[in-house]
């Protein structure tokens, strides 16, 4: 299920992705828009960008992620507003070396001015390590 509609900028360390709400979109609600929940999702793929990233660059399979939970989601706003242009940016804080890793995620409904955040959270997810990788050990 994708919900991001395309990536703006991406590295090893960050990703900023944006979607917009229409009533194509999923979890799209008449009259209401999107759920503020959903957004979770869209830091989530925000977090994947960042892992094939990764991959691309060090020429492995980009790996299946899992997301293990977040912290303190905390969002403005209880729906997404059709026509509202949504920037999501993730950034890497740490990922140790089984492949558990933490994101600082923001969603934006802007420029990422203290003014233009409508949520945050710190997502926790686990990377599979790519196959050559864990038959090494």
């Amino acid at each position: 299920m994708l919900l991001l509609d395309r990536v703006i900028e991406a590295s090893r360390l960050y990703a900023v992705a944006e979607t917009t709400i229409t009533q194509y979109s999923k979890f799209y609600c008449a009259g209401r828009g999107v759920p503020a929940w959903v957004g979770i999702e869209y830091m989530a793929q925000a977090v994947a960008v960042i892992g094939g990233v990764q991959a691309l660059e060090d020429s492995d399979p980009v790996p299946m992620g899992y997301l293990l939970g977040t912290r303190n989601y905390r969002c403005a706003v209880p729906w997404f507003d059709d026509g509202c242009v949504l920037r999501v940016r993730c950034d890497e804080e740490i990922v140790d070396g089984n492949g558990l890793g933490a994101y600082n995620c923001q969603i934006a409904t802007g420029s990422f001015d203290i003014d233009d955040v409508v949520a945050h959270s710190r997502l926790t997810v686990y990377k599979v390590p790519a196959a050559s990788k864990t038959m090494d050990k």
